[in-house]
């Protein structure tokens, strides 16, 4: 995996094929680092056919994608123009964190004495943050949106997932709105949104 994050360092795609290809000759079978890896590698280079590709090799490995694979996955998509493929695994990774939940929910309820009491503050505290929108899943779908032009979207995305569930915006955030305003003739509208980025970022 050191070799691979490597040569995903260098953009060569050749040279991390041969790793995974030689990994599985020797039997090290690839895991949740060796695919996400592989994902970051070709997302950079636009290859949004391999990025699928390795998301499904991993599931089909039987790994649960994480938020750096669903970020990938749907940053990559939303570069090309793939708005509806976004929200499809947007919703799919809200739906794997509403099966863990309902995970935690049953062992809240069937944890009664005190010697569980250590189980149902960490279960109490993972309960607090998987209800949490992830930031940098709303930043892609932010962009996705703005990026192919649908600034309705993407400004009611951003206030029913970041304004309203007191999550704190950063500036790729503010530069996914501001952009996709003024690229898309809405200089009104990008000005609202950087007058928001200087009073969040730079108040005196």
């Amino acid at each position: 995996n050191i070799i691979l994050n490597h040569y995903s360092k260098l953009n060569d795609v050749e040279n991390a094929k041969k790793v995974l290809t030689e990994m599985k000759l020797h039997k090290f079978h690839p895991d949740m680092t060796t695919y996400t890896t592989l994902m970051s590698l070709f997302s950079k280079i636009n290859d949004v056919d391999n990025v699928l590709h390795y998301f499904n090799l991993m599931k089909n490995d039987k790994f649960n994608p994480d938020v750096k694979a669903y970020g990938c996955l749907i940053s990559c998509l939303g570069r090309n123009g793939k708005v509806q493929d976004c929200e499809f695994y947007y919703r799919e990774f809200v739906g794997e964190k509403t099966s863990l939940l309902k995970e935690i929910d049953f062992q809240l309820e069937n944890e009664t004495n005190s010697a569980e009491s250590s189980n149902r503050k960490m279960n109490q505290h993972l309960q607090t943050e998987i209800t949490k929108p992830n930031l940098q899943l709303c930043n892609n779908m932010i962009y996705a949106y703005a990026h192919a032009g649908l600034i309705q979207k993407a400004e009611q995305f951003y206030e029913e997932n970041i304004v309203k569930t007191n999550i704190n915006p950063d500036s790729i955030t503010f530069s996914s709105l501001i952009h996709g305003c003024a690229k898309h003739g809405d200089s009104g509208k990008a000005l609202f949104y950087f007058n928001e980025f200087e009073k969040m970022f730079f108040k005196s």
